[in-house]
Protein backbone atom coordinates (compact mmCIF):
# COMPACT_ATOMS: atom_id res chain seq x y z
CA UNK A 1 0.00 0.00 0.00
CA UNK A 2 1.02 3.27 -0.99
CA UNK A 3 1.72 5.86 1.66
CA UNK A 4 -0.25 9.38 1.49
CA UNK A 5 1.95 11.97 3.87
CA UNK A 6 0.17 15.17 5.56
CA UNK A 7 1.81 17.74 6.73
CA UNK A 8 -0.63 20.64 7.70
CA UNK A 9 0.84 23.49 9.23
CA UNK A 10 -1.10 26.19 11.94
CA UNK A 11 1.50 28.54 10.53
CA UNK A 12 0.55 28.16 6.82
CA UNK A 13 -3.10 28.00 6.92
CA UNK A 14 -5.44 30.55 8.02
CA UNK A 15 -7.12 29.84 11.13
CA UNK A 16 -10.61 28.26 10.03
CA UNK A 17 -14.08 30.02 10.49
CA UNK A 18 -15.24 27.46 12.83
CA UNK A 19 -14.34 24.96 15.46
CA UNK A 20 -11.90 22.11 14.90
CA UNK A 21 -12.70 19.12 16.86
CA UNK A 22 -10.50 16.29 17.37
CA UNK A 23 -11.44 13.13 15.50
CA UNK A 24 -13.46 10.31 16.26
CA UNK A 25 -11.42 6.98 16.48
CA UNK A 26 -14.70 5.00 16.98
CA UNK A 27 -15.36 6.58 13.62
CA UNK A 28 -11.94 5.89 11.60
CA UNK A 29 -11.89 3.39 9.26
CA UNK A 30 -10.95 1.85 5.61
CA UNK A 31 -13.41 3.58 3.40
CA UNK A 32 -11.65 2.52 -0.06
CA UNK A 33 -9.20 -0.09 0.79
CA UNK A 34 -7.01 1.57 -2.23
CA UNK A 35 -7.47 4.85 -1.37
CA UNK A 36 -4.06 6.04 0.48
CA UNK A 37 -5.10 9.33 0.64
CA UNK A 38 -8.60 9.21 2.68
CA UNK A 39 -6.48 6.65 5.05
CA UNK A 40 -4.10 8.96 5.26
CA UNK A 41 -6.46 11.49 6.30
CA UNK A 42 -7.97 8.82 8.80
CA UNK A 43 -5.06 7.97 10.14
CA UNK A 44 -4.39 11.19 11.16
CA UNK A 45 -6.99 11.29 13.40
CA UNK A 46 -7.02 8.05 15.07
CA UNK A 47 -5.97 8.51 18.60
CA UNK A 48 -5.90 12.01 19.48
CA UNK A 49 -8.08 11.84 22.67
CA UNK A 50 -9.63 9.06 24.62
CA UNK A 51 -13.33 9.92 23.77
CA UNK A 52 -13.09 12.93 21.30
CA UNK A 53 -16.89 12.20 19.81
CA UNK A 54 -17.65 13.66 23.36
CA UNK A 55 -14.74 15.38 24.62
CA UNK A 56 -14.78 17.12 21.01
CA UNK A 57 -17.98 18.76 21.05
CA UNK A 58 -17.26 20.33 24.43
CA UNK A 59 -14.45 21.93 23.21
CA UNK A 60 -15.66 23.56 20.08
CA UNK A 61 -18.54 24.62 22.01
CA UNK A 62 -15.94 26.75 24.44
CA UNK A 63 -13.34 27.51 22.10
CA UNK A 64 -14.21 27.95 18.59
CA UNK A 65 -10.69 27.95 17.20
CA UNK A 66 -9.22 25.05 18.93
CA UNK A 67 -6.78 22.52 16.49
CA UNK A 68 -6.24 19.06 17.68
CA UNK A 69 -2.75 17.99 18.52
CA UNK A 70 -2.11 16.03 15.69
CA UNK A 71 -2.95 18.73 13.54
CA UNK A 72 1.08 19.20 12.27
CA UNK A 73 0.98 15.33 11.23
CA UNK A 74 2.74 13.13 8.86
CA UNK A 75 1.00 9.67 8.21
CA UNK A 76 2.74 6.71 7.61
CA UNK A 77 0.25 3.92 7.73
CA UNK A 78 -3.56 3.64 7.97
CA UNK A 79 -5.52 2.82 11.32
CA UNK A 80 -5.20 -0.04 13.04
CA UNK A 81 -8.26 -2.70 11.57
CA UNK A 82 -11.36 -2.68 14.09
CA UNK A 83 -14.58 -3.95 13.11
CA UNK A 84 -16.30 -0.09 15.20
CA UNK A 85 -13.86 1.51 13.26
CA UNK A 86 -15.01 -0.47 9.87
CA UNK A 87 -18.76 -0.06 10.47
CA UNK A 88 -18.99 3.79 11.84
CA UNK A 89 -17.11 4.69 8.45
CA UNK A 90 -18.22 2.71 5.89
CA UNK A 91 -21.77 3.21 6.90
CA UNK A 92 -21.80 6.88 5.80
CA UNK A 93 -19.94 6.09 2.52
CA UNK A 94 -22.12 2.77 1.88
CA UNK A 95 -25.34 4.88 2.20
CA UNK A 96 -23.97 7.23 -0.49
CA UNK A 97 -22.73 4.08 -2.49
CA UNK A 98 -25.91 2.39 -2.50
CA UNK A 99 -27.28 5.32 -3.95
CA UNK A 100 -24.85 5.63 -6.75
CA UNK A 101 -26.06 1.59 -8.10
CA UNK A 102 -29.37 3.03 -7.34
CA UNK A 103 -28.93 5.80 -9.97
CA UNK A 104 -27.25 3.32 -12.11
CA UNK A 105 -30.27 0.76 -11.98
CA UNK A 106 -32.32 3.42 -12.83
CA UNK A 107 -31.05 5.42 -15.23
CA UNK A 108 -29.63 1.65 -17.45
CA UNK A 109 -33.17 -0.09 -17.60
CA UNK A 110 -36.74 0.57 -18.81
CA UNK A 111 -38.92 2.16 -16.54
CA UNK A 112 -42.56 3.15 -16.90
CA UNK A 113 -42.94 6.80 -18.08
CA UNK A 114 -44.56 8.02 -15.18
CA UNK A 115 -40.94 7.39 -13.61
CA UNK A 116 -38.74 9.22 -15.35
CA UNK A 117 -39.10 12.78 -13.47
CA UNK A 118 -38.35 10.68 -10.12
CA UNK A 119 -34.63 8.58 -12.04
CA UNK A 120 -34.01 12.26 -12.80
CA UNK A 121 -34.48 13.13 -9.55
CA UNK A 122 -33.04 10.46 -7.75
CA UNK A 123 -29.34 10.75 -10.97
CA UNK A 124 -28.99 14.37 -10.11
CA UNK A 125 -29.63 13.72 -5.82
CA UNK A 126 -26.90 15.27 -3.59
CA UNK A 127 -25.03 15.76 -6.34
CA UNK A 128 -26.52 18.72 -8.36
CA UNK A 129 -25.33 21.95 -6.78
CA UNK A 130 -28.05 24.62 -6.89
CA UNK A 131 -25.99 27.72 -5.83
CA UNK A 132 -22.32 28.84 -6.40
CA UNK A 133 -20.97 27.04 -3.23
CA UNK A 134 -21.63 23.44 -1.74
CA UNK A 135 -21.20 24.54 1.97
CA UNK A 136 -20.08 21.31 4.35
CA UNK A 137 -22.23 21.85 7.96
CA UNK A 138 -21.71 19.65 11.01
CA UNK A 139 -24.39 18.29 13.67
CA UNK A 140 -23.21 19.84 16.97
CA UNK A 141 -24.47 16.20 18.88
CA UNK A 142 -22.70 13.53 16.56
CA UNK A 143 -20.27 15.60 14.60
CA UNK A 144 -21.37 14.35 11.38
CA UNK A 145 -20.65 16.14 8.19
CA UNK A 146 -23.59 16.62 5.47
CA UNK A 147 -23.28 19.11 2.07
CA UNK A 148 -25.68 21.96 1.59
CA UNK A 149 -27.30 23.61 -1.52
CA UNK A 150 -27.67 20.44 -3.40
CA UNK A 151 -31.00 18.89 -4.57
CA UNK A 152 -32.62 16.34 -3.12
CA UNK A 153 -35.29 13.86 -4.25
CA UNK A 154 -37.04 13.07 -1.19
CA UNK A 155 -37.76 9.80 -1.91
CA UNK A 156 -37.88 7.02 0.55
CA UNK A 157 -38.20 4.03 -1.71
CA UNK A 158 -35.87 4.73 -4.49
CA UNK A 159 -32.52 6.86 -2.73
CA UNK A 160 -30.69 5.56 0.05
CA UNK A 161 -30.03 9.16 1.22
CA UNK A 162 -33.14 10.74 1.39
CA UNK A 163 -34.29 7.34 2.96
CA UNK A 164 -31.95 7.57 5.58
CA UNK A 165 -32.51 11.14 6.63
CA UNK A 166 -36.43 10.90 6.15
CA UNK A 167 -36.59 7.77 8.25
CA UNK A 168 -34.61 8.68 11.12
CA UNK A 169 -37.01 12.45 11.41
CA UNK A 170 -40.29 9.98 11.42
CA UNK A 171 -38.24 7.46 13.75
CA UNK A 172 -37.68 10.36 16.10
CA UNK A 173 -41.45 11.34 15.95
CA UNK A 174 -42.54 7.44 17.04
CA UNK A 175 -40.67 7.45 19.54
CA UNK A 176 -42.42 10.65 20.74
CA UNK A 177 -45.72 9.12 20.15
CA UNK A 178 -44.40 6.37 22.42
CA UNK A 179 -43.44 8.35 25.54
CA UNK A 180 -46.91 10.50 25.01
CA UNK A 181 -48.63 7.16 25.40
CA UNK A 182 -47.26 6.58 28.35
CA UNK A 183 -48.17 10.00 29.89
CA UNK A 184 -51.35 9.23 28.78
CA UNK A 185 -51.77 5.93 29.99
CA UNK A 186 -52.15 4.57 27.02
CA UNK A 187 -51.32 1.00 25.98
CA UNK A 188 -49.75 -0.32 22.72
CA UNK A 189 -49.32 -3.09 20.62
CA UNK A 190 -47.41 -3.70 17.57
CA UNK A 191 -49.88 -5.27 15.48
CA UNK A 192 -48.41 -7.15 11.81
CA UNK A 193 -50.62 -8.37 9.33
CA UNK A 194 -48.62 -10.62 6.24
CA UNK A 195 -50.34 -12.13 3.04
CA UNK A 196 -49.52 -15.86 1.59
CA UNK A 197 -47.70 -15.35 -1.68
CA UNK A 198 -45.77 -17.53 -3.93
CA UNK A 199 -42.81 -17.09 -6.64
CA UNK A 200 -44.12 -15.48 -9.65
CA UNK A 201 -46.82 -13.13 -7.77
CA UNK A 202 -46.35 -9.82 -9.28
CA UNK A 203 -45.51 -7.20 -6.12
CA UNK A 204 -48.06 -4.76 -7.77
CA UNK A 205 -50.82 -7.42 -7.53
CA UNK A 206 -49.81 -8.35 -3.78
CA UNK A 207 -49.76 -4.50 -2.79
CA UNK A 208 -53.48 -4.36 -4.35
CA UNK A 209 -54.54 -6.90 -2.56
CA UNK A 210 -53.01 -6.21 0.36
CA UNK A 211 -54.57 -2.88 0.22
CA UNK A 212 -58.41 -4.08 -0.24
CA UNK A 213 -58.18 -6.75 1.81
CA UNK A 214 -56.48 -4.25 5.25
CA UNK A 215 -59.82 -1.88 3.71
CA UNK A 216 -62.51 -4.62 3.62
CA UNK A 217 -61.54 -5.97 7.33
CA UNK A 218 -61.57 -2.43 8.56
CA UNK A 219 -64.86 -1.83 7.05
CA UNK A 220 -66.87 -4.67 8.35
CA UNK A 221 -68.70 -4.84 11.54
CA UNK A 222 -66.61 -8.12 13.52
CA UNK A 223 -63.61 -5.54 13.63
CA UNK A 224 -65.26 -2.06 14.53
CA UNK A 225 -66.72 -4.14 16.99
CA UNK A 226 -63.00 -5.44 18.25
CA UNK A 227 -62.08 -1.80 17.82
CA UNK A 228 -64.60 -0.89 20.20
CA UNK A 229 -63.77 -3.88 23.09
CA UNK A 230 -60.18 -3.06 23.28
CA UNK A 231 -60.53 0.45 23.50
CA UNK A 232 -58.45 1.58 19.99
CA UNK A 233 -58.09 5.05 20.18
CA UNK A 234 -55.29 5.54 16.70
CA UNK A 235 -52.65 3.35 14.75
CA UNK A 236 -49.61 4.13 13.05
CA UNK A 237 -48.97 2.07 10.08
CA UNK A 238 -45.92 1.11 7.77
CA UNK A 239 -45.48 -0.70 4.99
CA UNK A 240 -42.72 -2.96 3.99
CA UNK A 241 -41.45 -5.60 1.19
CA UNK A 242 -38.75 -8.61 1.26
CA UNK A 243 -38.34 -10.94 -1.76
CA UNK A 244 -37.31 -14.21 -1.13
CA UNK A 245 -34.60 -14.47 -4.30
CA UNK A 246 -31.35 -16.18 -2.03
CA UNK A 247 -33.79 -18.31 0.01
CA UNK A 248 -33.73 -22.00 -0.13
CA UNK A 249 -37.41 -21.67 -0.84
CA UNK A 250 -37.66 -18.79 -2.74
CA UNK A 251 -41.46 -18.04 -2.47
CA UNK A 252 -41.42 -13.91 -4.25
CA UNK A 253 -42.32 -10.86 -2.63
CA UNK A 254 -43.27 -10.70 0.93
CA UNK A 255 -45.41 -7.69 2.01
CA UNK A 256 -46.35 -6.98 5.22
CA UNK A 257 -47.49 -4.08 7.23
CA UNK A 258 -46.57 -3.63 10.92
CA UNK A 259 -49.06 -0.98 13.15
CA UNK A 260 -48.32 0.45 16.38
CA UNK A 261 -52.05 0.69 17.75
CA UNK A 262 -52.61 2.33 20.90
CA UNK A 263 -55.80 1.63 23.29
CA UNK A 264 -56.96 2.84 26.16
CA UNK A 265 -56.18 1.21 29.54
CA UNK A 266 -59.62 0.10 30.18
CA UNK A 267 -60.03 -1.99 26.74
CA UNK A 268 -59.63 -5.60 26.61
CA UNK A 269 -56.53 -7.48 25.95
CA UNK A 270 -55.44 -8.11 21.91
CA UNK A 271 -55.22 -11.39 20.99
CA UNK A 272 -54.22 -12.51 17.44
CA UNK A 273 -56.69 -15.32 17.04
CA UNK A 274 -59.63 -13.24 17.26
CA UNK A 275 -58.02 -11.19 14.45
CA UNK A 276 -56.95 -14.18 12.46
CA UNK A 277 -60.53 -15.00 11.01
CA UNK A 278 -61.53 -11.45 10.16
CA UNK A 279 -58.38 -11.23 8.02
CA UNK A 280 -58.89 -14.56 6.44
CA UNK A 281 -62.18 -13.84 5.40
CA UNK A 282 -61.35 -10.33 4.13
CA UNK A 283 -58.09 -12.20 1.75
CA UNK A 284 -60.42 -14.69 0.65
CA UNK A 285 -63.37 -11.67 -0.31
CA UNK A 286 -60.05 -9.35 -2.22
CA UNK A 287 -59.25 -13.28 -4.05
CA UNK A 288 -55.62 -13.89 -2.36
CA UNK A 289 -54.85 -16.82 -0.69
CA UNK A 290 -56.33 -17.43 2.87
CA UNK A 291 -53.73 -16.87 5.32
CA UNK A 292 -52.41 -19.21 7.71
CA UNK A 293 -51.99 -18.96 11.85
CA UNK A 294 -49.08 -16.01 10.78
CA UNK A 295 -51.16 -13.81 9.10
CA UNK A 296 -52.29 -11.78 12.01
CA UNK A 297 -49.13 -11.52 15.07
CA UNK A 298 -49.45 -9.89 17.85
CA UNK A 299 -46.73 -8.26 20.46
CA UNK A 300 -48.10 -6.74 23.76
CA UNK A 301 -46.40 -3.96 25.61
CA UNK A 302 -44.03 -1.28 25.40
CA UNK A 303 -40.83 -3.41 25.58
CA UNK A 304 -41.87 -5.17 22.02
CA UNK A 305 -43.06 -1.84 20.60
CA UNK A 306 -40.44 0.59 21.61
CA UNK A 307 -37.78 -1.96 20.10
CA UNK A 308 -39.61 -2.30 16.88
CA UNK A 309 -39.11 1.48 16.71
CA UNK A 310 -35.74 1.78 17.82
CA UNK A 311 -34.48 -0.42 15.05
CA UNK A 312 -37.53 0.79 12.49
CA UNK A 313 -36.01 2.60 9.76
CA UNK A 314 -32.92 2.70 7.11
CA UNK A 315 -30.37 3.22 9.56
CA UNK A 316 -30.73 0.27 11.36
CA UNK A 317 -31.24 -2.05 8.36
CA UNK A 318 -28.01 -0.13 7.04
CA UNK A 319 -25.97 -0.98 10.51
CA UNK A 320 -27.05 -4.62 10.31
CA UNK A 321 -25.84 -4.74 6.99
CA UNK A 322 -22.31 -4.04 7.64
CA UNK A 323 -22.06 -7.22 10.38
CA UNK A 324 -23.79 -9.13 7.32
CA UNK A 325 -25.26 -8.49 4.06
CA UNK A 326 -28.67 -9.89 3.81
CA UNK A 327 -30.76 -11.92 6.20
CA UNK A 328 -29.43 -15.53 7.17
CA UNK A 329 -32.60 -16.99 5.34
CA UNK A 330 -32.07 -15.11 2.02
CA UNK A 331 -34.85 -12.68 2.10
CA UNK A 332 -33.44 -9.57 1.03
CA UNK A 333 -34.76 -5.58 1.83
CA UNK A 334 -34.70 -3.51 -0.95
CA UNK A 335 -31.57 -2.31 0.09
CA UNK A 336 -29.80 -5.64 -0.28
CA UNK A 337 -31.29 -6.33 -3.87
CA UNK A 338 -28.67 -2.89 -4.35
CA UNK A 339 -25.51 -4.23 -2.14
CA UNK A 340 -26.20 -7.70 -4.30
CA UNK A 341 -26.12 -6.39 -7.87
CA UNK A 342 -23.32 -4.04 -6.35
CA UNK A 343 -21.55 -7.33 -5.62
CA UNK A 344 -23.05 -9.87 -8.28
CA UNK A 345 -23.72 -7.39 -11.27
CA UNK A 346 -26.92 -9.65 -11.83
CA UNK A 347 -29.06 -7.80 -13.45
CA UNK A 348 -32.11 -10.09 -11.72
CA UNK A 349 -30.99 -7.96 -8.63
CA UNK A 350 -31.45 -5.03 -10.52
CA UNK A 351 -35.05 -5.70 -12.26
CA UNK A 352 -36.23 -6.75 -9.10
CA UNK A 353 -35.58 -3.45 -7.24
CA UNK A 354 -36.71 -1.46 -10.74
CA UNK A 355 -40.14 -3.60 -9.66
CA UNK A 356 -40.04 -2.47 -5.90
CA UNK A 357 -39.53 1.34 -7.01
CA UNK A 358 -42.28 1.34 -10.00
CA UNK A 359 -45.07 -0.50 -7.46
CA UNK A 360 -43.82 1.91 -4.08
CA UNK A 361 -43.89 4.75 -6.03
CA UNK A 362 -46.01 7.66 -3.74
CA UNK A 363 -47.10 5.30 -1.70
CA UNK A 364 -47.23 6.37 2.21
CA UNK A 365 -44.30 5.02 3.83
CA UNK A 366 -46.23 5.90 7.66
CA UNK A 367 -49.73 6.23 7.74
CA UNK A 368 -51.57 7.92 11.00
CA UNK A 369 -55.00 7.70 12.08
CA UNK A 370 -56.84 10.45 11.81
CA UNK A 371 -56.32 12.74 14.98
CA UNK A 372 -53.64 10.56 16.53
CA UNK A 373 -51.04 13.12 15.70
CA UNK A 374 -52.93 16.03 17.33
CA UNK A 375 -53.33 13.65 20.60
CA UNK A 376 -49.54 13.35 20.97
CA UNK A 377 -48.69 16.79 20.14
CA UNK A 378 -46.87 16.24 16.93
CA UNK A 379 -48.80 18.74 14.68
CA UNK A 380 -48.61 18.92 10.86
CA UNK A 381 -47.04 15.62 9.46
CA UNK A 382 -44.04 17.34 6.99
CA UNK A 383 -43.52 16.41 3.95
CA UNK A 384 -40.88 14.03 2.51
CA UNK A 385 -39.35 16.73 0.74
CA UNK A 386 -39.24 18.90 3.45
CA UNK A 387 -37.77 16.22 5.98
CA UNK A 388 -35.12 15.80 3.49
CA UNK A 389 -33.78 19.27 3.20
CA UNK A 390 -34.25 19.91 6.86
CA UNK A 391 -31.43 21.23 8.85
CA UNK A 392 -31.22 20.81 12.97
CA UNK A 393 -30.80 24.42 14.71
CA UNK A 394 -27.50 23.25 16.14
CA UNK A 395 -25.61 22.50 13.19
CA UNK A 396 -22.87 24.66 12.40
CA UNK A 397 -20.68 25.90 9.29
CA UNK A 398 -17.49 23.87 8.47
CA UNK A 399 -17.02 25.88 5.40
CA UNK A 400 -17.15 25.92 2.02
CA UNK A 401 -16.19 24.22 -1.24
CA UNK A 402 -16.04 26.11 -4.57
CA UNK A 403 -18.04 24.51 -7.26
CA UNK A 404 -14.64 23.26 -8.99
CA UNK A 405 -14.18 21.60 -5.74
CA UNK A 406 -17.45 19.93 -5.80
CA UNK A 407 -16.91 19.02 -9.33
CA UNK A 408 -13.60 16.87 -8.51
CA UNK A 409 -15.58 15.43 -5.56
CA UNK A 410 -18.30 13.97 -7.86
CA UNK A 411 -16.07 13.08 -10.81
CA UNK A 412 -14.24 10.66 -8.22
CA UNK A 413 -17.53 10.25 -6.52
CA UNK A 414 -16.16 10.45 -3.32
CA UNK A 415 -18.93 12.64 -1.38
CA UNK A 416 -19.33 9.82 1.57
CA UNK A 417 -15.10 9.99 1.99
CA UNK A 418 -15.44 13.97 1.83
CA UNK A 419 -17.83 13.59 4.59
CA UNK A 420 -16.11 11.61 6.36
CA UNK A 421 -12.99 13.38 6.46
CA UNK A 422 -14.88 16.57 7.90
CA UNK A 423 -15.75 14.17 10.44
CA UNK A 424 -12.50 12.89 11.35
CA UNK A 425 -10.89 16.58 11.01
CA UNK A 426 -13.27 19.28 11.39
CA UNK A 427 -10.73 21.06 9.38
CA UNK A 428 -12.18 22.50 5.93
CA UNK A 429 -8.51 23.32 5.23
CA UNK A 430 -7.33 19.37 5.51
CA UNK A 431 -10.88 18.78 3.73
CA UNK A 432 -9.82 20.41 1.05
CA UNK A 433 -6.77 18.98 1.00
CA UNK A 434 -8.09 16.01 0.29
CA UNK A 435 -10.30 16.46 -2.64
CA UNK A 436 -7.03 17.58 -3.83
CA UNK A 437 -5.52 15.53 -3.74
CA UNK A 438 -8.22 13.32 -5.41
CA UNK A 439 -7.18 14.96 -8.48
CA UNK A 440 -2.86 14.18 -7.63
CA UNK A 441 -3.75 10.65 -6.94
CA UNK A 442 -6.67 9.51 -9.15
CA UNK A 443 -5.33 11.75 -12.07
Amino acid sequence: MSLYKISVSNSTRKTPPSGAVSSDPSSAGSGTASDSAFEGVLAAGSGAVSDPAREGILTAQNDPFFRPAWYTSEVTQPPPPSSLIFQAFNKKITKLALQSVARHILRSGRVAKHLQKLVSRVSTCYRSAIAQEVPIWMRRESGDAYFANLATCASVWACPYCASKISERRRVELMIALAEAEKQGLKVYLFTLTLRHHKGESLNDLLEGMSKARRLMRNRKPWKAWAAAVGLVGSVRSLEVTNGIDAVDDNGWHVHTHEILFCRPDGELLVAGDVLPMWQSACETAGLQIPAGRGVDIKTGDEAVGDYVSKWGFEHELTKSMIKQGKKDGHLTPWDLLRQFQKTGDEVYADLFREYVTCFYRKSQLKWSDGLRDLFGLGKEKTEQELADEKEKDDWLLGKLTLAEWRIVIKHDKRGEVEVVAKCTQDIYQVKDYIKSLEEVGG
